[in-house]
């Protein structure tokens, strides 16, 4: 049993604003994520799977150009049908698994709703009859991204993960189920795929078990100590894994090694470390000083090998 460190998406670019980047930016903000990565993870007897650092903007402008969108930020509009005009992140994981040879690598894709969210109302009401049907459309377009990344032999990719930060703030569950499996649907059996949700679970994570297309559940572990009736067997029952975040990002104060890891034992022995997938930090690292994400990525890496030598023969 071997515990999996991963970010949840995001890494501090070379530069943060204004978007966009130029190419030669985005090219030397991957190098950055890549090779910070790749110091966590050296000499260390551990499992990382590798991400891009989504250097060109936040989770829902990195796919608002691409998808037809109007407007440079929040709120976006909608002028047109929404329609996947051409490839979006396709250059980025390209340049990452350059970087990375065939290092394991994972693609996120931006929760269909959240992108209609993110729109204004009269803009989508003009193209379409509620937020709904705007999802849909959404979904249908993200779908395409996904086929055209996994349709690229030269890719890595091992892991497809949906970024849904709003699940938590009353998002229509069974319209996210439904957007999040038709962008998923193309995803072969051998390609695992993550959901990642921020904030308090409580509330929903008995439906979040019960997503159809999803392996792993993405989710702060602060919150789940609190679900009195999640335990090993529900877990397992779930055919569900966890990765937990450990580690809050919007402070500069970094919890200590020994304390993230009696957290993480404690976890371990309620739920069982087969159930346990993997460790992240609670969110992106956009935001972090370059310095402070590479702290927070070498006490990970550091949690995870003293983890998986605990439970070695688990």
């Amino acid at each position: 049993m071997s515990v999996v460190v991963t970010l949840t998406g995001s890494f501090p670019p070379v530069r943060l604003s204004p978007p966009p980047l130029t190419n030669d930016e985005v090219v030397l903000s991957i190098q950055q994520c890549v090779e910070a990565q790749l110091k966590a993870t050296s000499g260390k007897n551990i499992d990382w799977l590798f991400v891009s650092g989504q250097p060109q903007n936040d989770i829902v402008g990195i796919f608002a150009t691409g998808l037809g969108l109007q407007g440079s930020g929040l709120p976006y509009k909608i002028d047109k049908n929404v329609k996947h005009e051409s490839p979006i992140t396709l250059d980025e994981l390209r340049i990452t698994a350059n970087f990375l040879g065939k290092k394991p690598l994972k693609a996120h894709i931006t929760d269909p709703v959240l992108m209609a969210e993110c729109c204004t109302v009269d803009s989508y009401l003009q193209k379409y009859r509620s937020l709904d049907e705007a999802s849909i459309s959404f979904a249908h377009a993200l779908a395409e991204e996904v086929e055209m990344i996994l349709s690229n032999d030269s890719l890595p990719i091992t892991h497809i993960q949906i970024d849904a930060p709003s699940l938590t703030s009353g998002e229509d569950l069974p319209l996210a189920q439904k957007t999040i499996e038709i962008v998923l649907s193309s995803v072969p059996s051998n390609i695992q795929t993550i959901l990642h949700v921020c904030h308090d679970i409580g509330k929903i994570m008995g439906k979040l078990l019960d997503m159809e297309k999803i392996n792993i559940l993405s989710v702060e572990l602060q919150h789940l100590n609190d679900i009195a009736w999640l335990d090993a067997k529900v877990l397992s029952n779930s055919e569900k894994k966890l990765a937990l975040g450990v580690m809050p990002v919007n402070t500069n104060d970094i919890p200590s090694a020994r304390l993230i890891e009696r957290d993480l034992i404690f976890a371990a022995e309620k739920y069982d470390i087969k159930n346990i997938w993997g460790i992240t930090p609670n969110c992106g690292l956009r935001l972090n000083t370059l310095a402070e994400a590479q702290e927070r990525l070498l006490r990970l890496a550091d949690v995870a090998e003293k983890l998986n030598s605990r439970f070695a023969t688990s």
